[in-house]
């Protein structure tokens, strides 16, 4: 019972750093709008989009650390997990950066911008190497206190980081720094962050880096672990920059900033469960350890059933009410910056929002199992079908709009939460065990 209510704690905390990111969202996009405007916000989107990419590299570090600390031994595991992680980051940051540095007059042409708009995409990739790798910290730091069992602390103090964000990203508006304070407010919050962080690991576990240990070792192992997700992340993340640029050059810079509204408002329902069900990844790698097949199959049972009642009881109806009153919702906090577009495309992304938190519980469970194969099957898939369906608009000359893409990210999500359940059926099969 103890340990019942540790998770539903642990998942509840979860979803409180989700819903304090979204009242930050809520109350900031339409400061940022006031300031900005809808086609500048639509650069920034871009921008959002090509730094997304840099998760390619990242080996899914945040999830990976997770597993790997939750089954260390000692703190010396624990310091070389955290050390080997930081290394590849610094690394993956640098190499993305030297990749982007000095694309940005492609960036400028092949997303269709305003040429006045070139001084400032420069500024920000010339920033993206020390943006991307505070990213990495934060999140490997948060993940090795989320594998120590500190889930909620973990969570908690994450709040504060996106309070600073958004505080600083405003306060520089307010400065007339332009969409540098975007940059700026990012890499202020991920700082502090990092502080907090680390201050509580050390007191948790002493000494945070260890240099004195097989290096090598250590990162073969995060990288063997890692190395399919990094095909699941180039594969996943072609998403935002594919739908992005479809929408920038063949539909405009404003309906960017619409769709990054409405897709912001859906994924952040996505992470609201998420990051609650996050929670049992320590356990679902403890339970990977169990030697026992049949015993192993019923404590991931035990795990899942769990994550999909909270799934369940509380997503879908959170859901539901956000599709009936999102008009509503959207003219109140947008004012006179609504436009209609932004609701349509948001209620069809949230049918593909509901389908796709059906399969986080099942998506934490290959994770904290390390099948990490099935993960990149899953994203094949995915980004497949909404090939497909880009094809089938072009070859036929149909018109792309928001809502023509939308509804193909609803199949897509449709055809790989098919997989995922399939594959969990098949991976809980006890008869393969007796």
């Amino acid at each position: 019972m103890i340990l019942y209510l540790k998770s539903i704690h642990n998942m509840s905390s979860g979803t409180i750093m989700a819903i304090a990111n979204a009242l930050v969202i809520l109350i900031s996009y339409p400061i940022y709008l006031g300031f900005v405007g809808y086609e500048a916000f639509g650069v920034w989107s871009i921008m959002l989009a090509i730094i997304s990419m840099s998760a390619v590299l990242g080996l899914n570090i945040d999830r990976s650390i997770i597993k790997f600390v939750a089954q260390c031994k000692t703190n010396n595991e624990v310091k070389k997990y955290i050390t080997g992680s930081i290394l590849i980051s610094i690394l993956a940051s640098l190499i993305f950066w030297l990749f982007l540095y000095n694309l940005h007059d492609f960036v400028i042409e092949i997303y269709a911008m305003d040429r006045k708009y070139s001084s400032v995409v420069k500024d920000i990739l010339s920033n993206i190497a020390l943006l991307t790798m505070s990213v990495y910290v934060v999140n490997i730091l948060k993940g090795a206190l989320t594998g120590l069992s500190e889930i909620a602390k973990a969570n908690y103090l994450f709040i504060i980081g996106e309070v600073i964000k958004a505080l600083t990203a405003m306060s520089l508006l307010w400065l007339e720094f332009g969409l540098q304070s975007f940059v700026y407010g990012w890499i202020a919050g991920n700082l502090t962050l990092i502080v907090i962080y680390a201050y509580c690991l050390k007191k948790i576990n002493g000494r945070i880096l260890l240099f004195n240990f097989n290096l090598f070792k250590i990162l073969k192992e995060i990288i063997t672990y890692g190395r399919p997700l990094v095909f699941n992340n180039l594969i996943g993340l072609l998403f935002v920059p594919i739908i992005t640029f479809i929408i920038a050059r063949y539909v405009g810079l404003s309906e960017v900033a619409y769709y990054n509204i409405a897709s912001r408002i859906s994924s952040n329902i996505n992470v609201l469960f998420s990051r609650g069900v996050i929670g049992l990844m320590p356990e679902i790698s403890k339970a990977g350890l169990i030697r026992d097949r049949l015993s192993r199959i019923f404590k991931i049972k035990e795990l899942h059933s769990q994550a999909i009642k909270y799934v369940l009881y509380f997503g879908v109806p959170l859901i539901v009410l956000i599709f009936g009153l999102s008009e509503s919702i959207l003219l109140i906090w947008l004012s006179e910056m609504y436009n209609e577009n932004i609701n349509e495309t948001l209620q069809l992304l949230l049918i593909a929002t509901l389908l796709d938190i059906l399969i986080i519980p099942t998506l934490n469970i290959l994770f904290g199992l390390g099948e990490t194969k099935k993960i990149l099957h899953y994203g094949l898939i995915k980004v497949t079908t909404l090939f497909i369906g880009l094809g089938y608009i072009k070859f036929n000359e149909l018109v792309i709009g928001l809502n023509n893409i939308a509804i193909l990210i609803i199949i897509a999500s449709f055809m790989s939460a098919s997989y995922f359940i399939f594959t969990y059926y098949k991976l809980t099969k006890t008869s393969n065990a007796l």
